[in-house]
């Protein structure tokens, strides 16, 4: 039963670390995205 705890609290880690990840991903996709007006997308990528 312990076993069964830790691997839901494991895999609840992990499912909260993809979604962190992924809302940094998003959020600074959008900020970047707002920032660049008239800019070649593929150079401000670079940056």
């Amino acid at each position: 039963m312990c076993s069964f705890v830790k691997t839901i609290l494991s895999n609840l880690k992990l499912l909260f670390d993809e979604y962190v990840k992924n809302s940094k991903s998003t959020s600074s996709y959008l900020a970047e995205s707002s920032n660049v007006s008239d800019n070649d997308p593929v150079d401000s990528s670079l940056y």
